[in-house]
């Protein structure tokens, strides 16, 4: 029979025990989710403890797996933007530009421009005043992400540019100059890319480079036409005239008119001293282009030099001439099995040094010394990558015209042709020796001439 009673004492019950295990779960949750923010705290304390330690590599590493972890959850947004604002300075140190700006721009987007850390002077952070609104998409999308390599090089040198790296935005710039040399069409691209050279050579001072490559710009891409990001009322040298050679002339007619005894000898006249001006220039004026090509007595240039590797140490010096422009040990621990890119290192240094010449070649000379395995367990790899690029500055000549901008030829002589230029010191350690003569030649043409020459060195030895 029906209890109504007992019927309602079960009713009761039920939704009892359902108030306490939902109460139950609730207060699990809360354990847990207090437990890992502790856990994330305890993270990124070890990470800031790292970082100004200078255990950067270790700080990269913990900063990551917390990185990986926060993506998971919802809300934290203050931790989540000090966290990558650690990493953003952390990334920095370790050189790694598209990183590093990656993460300052998502903390400026959570904290707030100019919010920081205990301890962080962002004063003394390099790329943390990167224009996130310019360079926004290309970090978003994946830094070297890219299919076409071209173009990751151009994005990669447009983040230099818009955080301040304009260095290392020079370099790969020029570079990338170099390769779209051999390319025909991509015009817009090429356009763009000169347009982002001009911009960078201003802001190290070297107007003429920076006029040069505007006015390229200006005659592909048309005039005031930019990039996303780049304002060009704030290039000083972008007014620049670009001065042209093309000479527009007008013919009058005269069909009908009979002209008068004067006219004829004034035309004959007028005719004879054109005929003279142009035989000078042709022949004798100072850069006659059918006259006797002057010598190059002086030229200045500049070597950049881009050192990376991986699982390597030792000692470097690099010389031009008798001039020892780098002497110094490297340190490359990324550890290797097999043959890898030198464009995946992590790690690299970047130089430029200017030399002027008398004359018109000098010798380069790349030593590494005492090159051995930083772990050499079975199987493992060792490799060591460089990238000269040579760009003319300025030079002077004497005894006719000038010859034209010079092009440096016999750099790829730098590169290792066989590992017999390196002598085993044992099993597991090779000195190595790499020279060149750089020789500057005049163009047989003015469209030949060659302002950027490249080399690429890339050595490996299997333990």
């Amino acid at each position: 029979m029906f209890d109504l009673r007992r019927w309602m004492v079960c009713r009761i019950l039920a939704v009892f025990l359902c108030a306490f295990f939902v109460m139950e779960a609730h207060m699990l949750y809360a354990q847990q989710s207090a437990v890992l923010t502790e856990q994330q705290t305890a993270q990124f304390n070890t990470a800031r403890e790292a970082y100004f330690a200078e255990n950067y590599a270790v700080a990269k590493t913990v900063l990551e797996k917390l990185i990986e972890d926060l993506a998971k959850i919802d809300g934290r947004d203050k931790f989540k933007g000090e966290t990558y604002l650690l990493a953003g300075a952390t990334y920095e140190k370790l050189d790694l530009l598209g990183s590093s700006v990656k993460y300052y721009c998502r903390a400026k987007a959570i904290l707030g421009e100019g919010k920081t850390i205990e301890g962080l002077e962002l004063k003394e952070l390099r790329y943390y005043r990167a224009d996130c609104a310019a360079i926004g998409a290309i970090l978003e999308g994946g830094l070297g992400q890219e299919s076409d390599e071209l173009v990751a090089q151009y994005n990669q040198a447009k983040v230099g540019y818009f955080s301040g790296a304009y260095e290392p935005s020079r370099a790969v710039l020029e570079s990338l100059i170099t390769s779209l040399g051999a390319i025909d069409g991509r015009d817009t691209f090429k356009g763009q890319v000169y347009l982002l050279a001009g911009a960078v050579y201003e802001v190290l001072k070297f107007k003429e480079l920076a006029v040069k490559y505007y006015c390229r710009a200006k005659a592909i891409l048309g005039e005031w036409m930019t990039i996303e990001g780049l304002k060009l009322n704030d290039l000083k040298y972008y007014k620049e005239n670009c001065r042209g050679t093309a000479v527009a002339g007008a013919a009058v007619k005269t069909a009908g008119r009979k002209r008068s005894w004067f006219g004829a000898v004034l035309g004959a006249v007028l005719g004879l001293g054109i005929l003279g001006v142009a035989v000078w220039y042709l022949f004798f004026s100072k850069n006659a282009p059918l006259g006797k090509k002057g010598k190059y007595t002086s030229i200045t240039f500049m070597i950049n030099i881009k050192y990376s590797g991986f699982n390597s140490s030792g000692h470097r010096i690099f010389t031009i001439g008798n001039q020892v422009k780098n002497g110094e040990d490297f340190y490359y621990p990324e550890f290797i099995s097999n043959d890898t890119a030198c464009i995946a290192a992590t790690k690299s240094e970047s130089y430029s040094y200017w030399y002027t010449l008398s004359g018109n070649s000098v010798v380069m000379k790349q030593d590494w010394l005492d090159w051995d395995y930083v772990n050499a367990s079975g199987g493992a790899m060792k490799k060591l990558c460089a990238e000269y690029t040579v760009l003319n500055i300025s030079y002077e000549y004497e005894g006719g015209s000038d010859p034209g901008t010079p092009s440096a030829e016999g750099l790829e002589n730098l590169q290792l042709l066989s590992f017999d230029q390196c002598t085993a010191k044992s099993a597991r350690v090779h000195d190595c020796s790499l020279s060149a003569t750089i020789t500057f030649k005049a163009p047989k043409r003015a469209s030949a001439a060659r302002d950027v020459s490249s080399a690429f060195v890339e050595m490996n030895h299997k333990y």
